[in-house]
């Protein structure tokens, strides 16, 4: 039978979803959108330009993936530097120290688990790096949830969707946030 989007029913299954999938993630928020990872990430971007408009960022890339959020932020019009470490290398926490104490910024993008090459980034150290120079923290998580246990708690903003690693139905794309967005001018 068919249920309609506007139903009591729906908007009970809808709430216990993100209900759950707040659970596994140990994120407050969650805003499930249909489509794919790849439009998740696009949201997670547009966020970024809303909530620092005017502010910088810092990408950082050892794989494909990486490489593509780059290309998304170019495409949204993000002001950023980005460390690209190398096909497969994995990421030094002492050059994304340097270059966090050399510029200001306000948030930190990357891919958790960078399938391309089959690199898992270093989620923990990120977050205490982040947290140290006050920058908001996020990742593409595409890859990573569902297929390994981890919290999204330090997480500003990670994105995942049905269809990769969770192993259900493709077509759910997910953005989890540390805080509700609040902002008008690109709302996820």
């Amino acid at each position: 039978s068919v249920l309609s989007h506007r139903s009591v029913q729906f908007e009970q299954e809808l709430t216990q979803m993100k209900q759950r999938l707040c659970q596994l993630t140990k994120a407050p928020f969650v805003i499930p959108m249909l489509g794919s990872g790849t439009l998740a990430n696009d949201a997670m971007l547009g966020q970024l330009k809303s909530d620092f408009p005017k502010s910088r960022g810092l990408f950082l890339t050892n794989g494909e993936f990486g490489n593509r959020l780059i290309k998304q932020a170019e495409q949204w019009g993000l002001a950023f530097d980005a460390i690209d470490f190398g096909w497969g290398q994995p990421f030094s926490l002492e050059k994304i120290e340097q270059q966090l104490q050399t510029t200001a910024y306000h948030y930190v993008v990357f891919v958790h688990s960078e399938t391309s090459n089959s690199v898992m980034n270093p989620l923990e150290q990120l977050a205490d790096l982040a947290t140290r120079y006050g920058a908001a923290l996020c990742a593409d998580c595409v890859s990573s949830f569902g297929a390994v246990d981890f919290s999204m708690a330090a997480l500003d903003y990670a994105t995942a969707s049905s269809g990769k690693a969770l192993g259900t139905i493709a077509g759910l794309a997910f953005v989890f946030c540390k805080e509700a967005p609040t902002h008008s001018e690109a709302p996820l």
